[in-house]
């Protein structure tokens, strides 16, 4: 019976990411398909697309989007991808560490959970997708201390898995860095306790890290070789060295702020929250305080400390990021989610009535997460709109219409819109230039940018306390504007009043920081359309 819940757990995950195909793109899915459009039309990232972050969710829409045209398909199939992915690791690491009960029982929670409580703003998002490799790599790293016939290309493979989380966001180095500490601890630890230190386990230690290098190594090399070879070194060098600590130095919360945050959000709620939601926070609270304390206590022994590395994981991540962003804390949810399998599963072998009131708990919250994400979440309308019971315009006006240019958000209906206006009105061969954070119309409209800088913060970001930033800021302002009078885009898109926290200025005032963008638009096109928060220039000859 638990191999049939193992595949229903996998199937349901399946069935219930499909429909949010039908979700809009969200911004940072906008500029991530970008990236993969451009990859795919054979874009240098860092050279020919600036940004400050490595390339790992912009290889994997490229790879998504040479199967599907659709962005927002590709997105769900990136969050559908990475889902599987978290549950085969999730699953494999209670199973080697705990028992196949705990795994069955983690893996079923987050199929349903997970799945229907995602939003356009956080679907398939960096934090999340890089936490398939922090899963699979600490389970291959708990398998190899297990003695296991394949131990060294269990550890160069879970070498590998860092890697690949550290390709979508650099800060999960330090999975490496727990793994590589816990591995030393449970090889090292029984011997030091008993005052004899071998030195055949010690060289035996050294290898095990070389090899778990090594693993992190070959993929860092093929990157190496990458910029080396179309000449991006420089520009990969000053997007993670100097421009991404100047972001990160931005609207920093106090550490408290953070904690608290990631407390609330353990509750895992989509948006909006209503009275249903605070039912589910009321109810879901509890049981997940009382799981994370028994899995912690689980934890501390020498068979199971490797459950602490997803939590050590997350909790680093989002501290060192500093800002609070939703998806900032989602590789706490999922740790979160795997708790209260485990506390459920353990619950289970306990003696025959707690069983019944187990079981009766678990049907309890069961019945609670499907009425909200069937009927009372935003998953409702997304699964309504997917089965053609609900008409997509009704639904993005329904579900999304609170969003607006007030909150530094462009409404979702105005953006496809917008797009589908471009796409009619150019040529495939055609550039655009979307000045804003905006880059959904690129996407959607499946139209190449510009210039190499398809969005505007690392042109006009805030970097007057980082000299070296603004160095570099200064000679990509050069460049943008000689490859814009030589590219000539047919249509540039200016966005207003889209003012958030990391950008305190809207779009359209940024822009008369760079003086020659101004003139060359005043000079060069003329407005043909305006749909509030976006004015189209179109190129005069």
């Amino acid at each position: 019976m638990k191999n049939h819940l193992i595949w229903i757990a996998f199937i349901m995950s399946i069935f219930l990411h499909i429909p949010l195909s039908v979700l809009p793109l969200g911004r940072d899915q906008g500029v991530w398909a970008t990236a993969g459009m451009a990859f795919n039309q054979g874009a240098v990232f860092f050279k020919d697309f600036a940004h400050f972050n490595l390339p790992g969710l912009g290889i994997s829409y490229a790879l998504v989007l040479k199967f599907v045209e659709d962005p927002r398909v590709a997105t769900m199939l990136l969050s559908l991808a990475s889902s599987l992915l978290i549950m085969a690791g999730m699953f494999f690491l209670l199973r080697q560490t705990l028992d196949k009960a705990a795994a069955t029982s983690s893996i079923l929670l987050f199929s349903l959970i997970w799945p229907t409580s995602q939003d356009f703003w956080g679907i398939a998002q960096k934090d999340y997708m890089a936490m398939y490799g922090v899963f699979l790599s600490t389970w291959l790293i708990a398998r190899a201390n297990n003695n296991s016939d394949s131990r060294w290309l269990s550890i160069y493979s879970a070498g590998i898995c860092v890697a690949l989380s550290c390709m979508y966001k650099p800060l999960f180095v330090v999975t490496g860095l727990v793994l590589a500490v816990f591995h030393a601890v449970t090889n090292l630890l029984p011997q030091i306790q008993s005052g004899i230190l071998n030195i055949k386990d010690l060289k035996r230690l050294v290898v095990d890290l070389v090899i778990f290098l090594s693993g992190h190594l070959s993929i860092a090399s093929i990157l190496l070789f990458y910029l080396i070879y179309n000449d991006a070194f420089e520009s990969f060098y000053n997007g993670i060295f100097v421009i991404a600590p100047a972001y990160s130095s931005i609207f920093r919360l106090p550490t408290l702020n953070l904690l608290i945050s990631l407390f609330l959000r353990m509750a895992i709620l989509a948006q909006p929250i209503d009275w249903t939601g605070i039912i589910f926070f009321l109810l879901w609270m509890p049981i997940a305080l009382l799981s994370i304390i028994y899995t912690m206590k689980t934890a501390f022994s020498k068979k199971n400390i490797w459950i602490l590395t997803p939590y050590l994981v997350a909790l680093a991540t989002f501290l060192a990021q500093g800002k609070a962003f939703a998806y900032h804390s989602y590789p706490w949810q999922i740790c979160i989610i795997m708790s209260v399998g485990i506390w459920l599963s353990a619950l289970c072998k306990k003696n025959l009535t707690h069983k019944r009131m187990v079981y009766a708990l678990t049907a309890v919250i069961t019945t609670i997460i499907c009425a909200r994400a069937m009927f009372f979440s935003q998953y409702a309308d997304t699964m309504a709109t997917w089965l053609m019971i609900k008409n997509r315009t009704e639904y993005l006006h329904s579900s999304f219409g609170t969003i607006n240019p007030n909150n530094g958000i462009p409404a979702p209906f105005v953006l496809e819109q917008i797009s589908e206006w471009i796409n009619k009105n150019t040529e495939a061969r055609d550039k655009i230039l979307v000045w804003g954070l905006e880059c959904q119309i690129y996407a959607l409209s499946k139209r190449m940018y510009a210039t190499n800088s398809p969005f505007d913060f690392i042109l006009t970001g805030n970097f007057t306390s980082n000299v070296r930033a603004l160095k570099w800021q200064d000679a990509l302002k050069k460049q943008f504007i000689k490859s814009l009078k030589q590219e000539k885009p047919k249509f540039i898109i200016i966005t207003s009043n889209d003012a958030n926290s990391i950008e305190p200025l809207p779009s359209n005032e940024s822009a008369k920081l760079i003086p020659a963008f101004t003139l060359f638009i005043e000079k060069e096109y003329c407005m043909v359309l305006e749909i509030y928060p976006f004015e189209i220039y179109k190129r005069k000859i």
